[in-house]
């Protein structure tokens, strides 16, 4: 009798460790990030940008950056366009944005984010010198990092070619994929997505296509990042302050004897020109009733907007980094 009431009693502590294994043992993920690393002493202005995600138990803290647009190099053949003196974008206190960068890293590092975010056009052109200064710059970052491809990344002026196959650029992509990369964050996904294509419309590649699906598939919730807004209803009025200001949402520069550039600011239905079958699936996967898409961070339009694309789709457009503006974006659970 005895001897039977020791097993009972051995199965049932078996039976608690092996809970405690599976379960008891998962700490929660507690940000590391600390506030007392001001920004402002790097020159930096940071936008705080809460995003609650259902089923999330830690707090996480990643820092946003996009259109820092930066020149490191002179172009004799591009003249005003590739001069670092004429061309290039700077702060209210003139300094251009090839020098703000090392600030952002810096920042980074000494407030330890749980990860370095960012929403295309960290150059302002693709050359050589640009494209390894900015690689080199991003490898010198202590935590993960996404660098969304944006239309100015690897973009040879006026003459609307990329350089996608280039090694070099090629590396500072997550698995070297400048079409869809993502972070396990565990609870969630962080993903950035390529919706800027060489014709100068927004649009999804089936590559992409192809990554957004798999990873749409595990069901896990997804922060969503990419280079040009999307639109939905939703976003009607970032919509209409677009078409009063510009005219049009698809903006022609001339190019001279390079002809036409097109330049789409939203991507979505009704925004100037025909999507893709690739580009039309992805919307509808991204705005499905049970879609676990919680967030799209963007950038692309130099200037700031918030809104909801859906009833459960939050859009948070950066303002520019080559005026020190950027957010940092907090994840926790919906209380």
């Amino acid at each position: 009798m005895g001897n039977t009431k020791s097993r009972k009693r051995a199965v049932i502590l078996i039976l608690i460790s092996a809970l405690c294994l599976s379960g008891c043992g998962k700490e929660v993920h507690e940000t590391a990030f600390t506030d007392s690393v001001a920004p402002e002493d790097y020159g930096l202005e940071m936008e705080t940008v809460p995003i609650s995600v259902d089923g999330v138990k830690g707090s996480y803290t990643f820092l946003y950056m996009t259109d820092d647009q930066a020149i490191f190099e002179n172009r004799d053949d591009l003249g005003w366009f590739g001069n670092t003196e004429t061309r290039a974008f700077r702060d209210d206190a003139g300094i251009p944005s090839g020098e703000n960068i090392e600030h952002w890293i810096q920042y980074a590092n000494d407030s330890k984010v749980d990860a370095f975010l960012t929403g295309g056009d960290m150059i302002d052109y693709g050359s050589t010198e640009n494209i390894q200064t900015v690689q080199k710059k991003m490898s010198e970052l202590t935590m993960p990092y996404l660098y969304t491809y944006g239309n100015h990344d690897s973009y040879i002026p006026w003459e609307n070619t990329f350089v996608d196959t280039d090694e070099t650029f090629l590396k500072v992509f997550k698995d070297n994929n400048c079409e869809f990369q993502s972070l396990d964050m565990g609870e969630f996904y962080v993903a950035s997505i390529r919706d800027y294509q060489v014709d100068g419309f927004a649009q999804i590649s089936a590559e992409a296509l192809e990554g957004f699906q798999s990873l749409y598939k595990k069901g896990k919730p997804i922060i969503l990042i990419c280079h040009v807004p999307i639109y939905t209803a939703g976003a009607e009025d970032l919509r209409k302050t677009l078409q009063n200001e510009y005219g049009e949402l698809v903006v022609q520069y001339d190019a001279g004897d390079f002809g036409t550039v097109n330049k789409s600011l939203l991507l979505g239905e009704d925004c100037g020109y025909e999507l893709t079958p690739e580009t039309e699936e992805f919307l509808n996967l991204l705005t499905a009733d049970g879609s676990p898409v919680v967030a799209v961070l963007a950038g692309h339009l130099h200037s700031g907007w918030s809104g909801n694309l859906t009833d459960h789709i939050y859009e948070y457009v950066g303002k520019p980094a080559f005026l020190n503006q950027g957010a940092l974006v907090k994840v926790q659970g919906s209380e």
